[in-house]
C-alpha cells in the first residue's frame, strides 16, 4: 500500500547492507538489529516455516552479534530486504502493506467486542502460509492470537513495539522483562511503566508551566 522507494547508486538504502550475513555482504564485521532466539523458537513452535525463512537466514560466524554466543552458531539475521549492493540496496522499505491492514482491523473488532468477526481475518493471513486456522473464542484469547500473528508476519517492519504499547503497560512490562540471552539468562532490561513514554521535555514545560511531567520522570 506504501513504501519508500530507493534506487541503487541514487537514492539507495545502507540498511540492508547492515543487517544481512557476510555471505550476502561480502563483509565480515559484527551485523545489527539480529532477530532473537525467541522469535526464532516462537516461529518454529507454531509450525511457521514459511515466514521463518522468508523473515530470517542463518549463518555461522566468528563475529558473534550481542548478546550470542558462539555455542548457538548459526546466527539468524533479517533477510526481509536481501540486496544490499553495497550501501546502496534498491529494495524498498514496506510501511503499509496489505496484512498489516488485515490484522488491525481484526484488532479493532475485538476491541469493539466483535471477537467473531476478528478470528477469521486472523486465519485469512495465517492460510495464506499454509498453516492451520485458529479458533480463540474470548475476547483476551482473541487479542493473544492477534499479537502473535502481527508478531510473525510484520516481524523486522518496525511495528512490534507500537503493538505492544497498544496491548497496554502491564504486558508490555511483563513481556519485555521476560526476554533472556540465548543462554536462558535475563536480558535485565529492568522495564517499568514509565519507561514505556518520554518524558516531556524540559524546554517545552518552561515555555508552558501547565504542562506536567510524565510520571516517573
Amino acid at each position: 500500500i506504501f513504501e519508500i522507494q530507493h534506487v541503487a547508486d541514487a537514492f539507495g538504502s545502507y540498511g540492508p547492507n547492515m543487517m544481512l550475513p557476510t555471505s550476502i555482504t561480502g563483509e565480515a564485521w559484527i551485523k545489527f538489529n539480529t532477530p532473537t532466539q525467541n522469535l526464532v523458537k516462537a516461529m518454529r513452535a507454531e509450525g511457521d516455516s514459511i515466514r521463518l525463512h522468508s523473515s530470517i537466514i542463518f549463518e555461522n560466524t566468528n563475529n558473534l552479534p550481542s548478546p550470542y554466543t558462539a555455542s548457538e552458531n548459526p546466527i539468524p539475521y533479517v533477510y526481509k530486504y536481501r540486496n544490499p549492493n553495497g550501501w546502496n540496496s534498491p529494495n524498498n522499505e514496506i510501511m503499509i502493506r496489505l496484512a498489516d491492514i488485515i490484522l488491525l482491523k481484526a484488532e479493532a473488532l475485538n476491541s469493539l467486542s466483535r471477537s467473531s468477526e476478528a478470528v477469521p481475518l486472523i486465519n485469512q493471513i495465517r492460510t495464506r502460509v499454509s498453516l492451520t486456522p485458529v479458533s480463540p473464542s474470548t475476547q483476551a484469547d482473541v487479542k493473544t492470537a492477534i499479537l502473535k500473528e502481527r508478531r510473525f508476519e510484520l516481524a523486522f517492519e518496525g511495528q512490534r513495539w507500537n503493538d505492544l504499547l497498544r496491548a497496554g503497560s502491564a504486558y508490555t512490562v511483563q513481556l519485555m522483562n521476560s526476554q533472556v540471552k540465548g543462554d536462558g539468562t535475563n536480558m535485565n532490561y529492568n522495564v517499568t511503566a514509565n519507561k514505556l513514554i518520554f518524558p516531556v521535555p524540559q524546554t517545552e514545560r518552561n515555555k508552558n508551566p501547565k504542562l506536567d511531567q510524565n510520571p516517573g520522570y
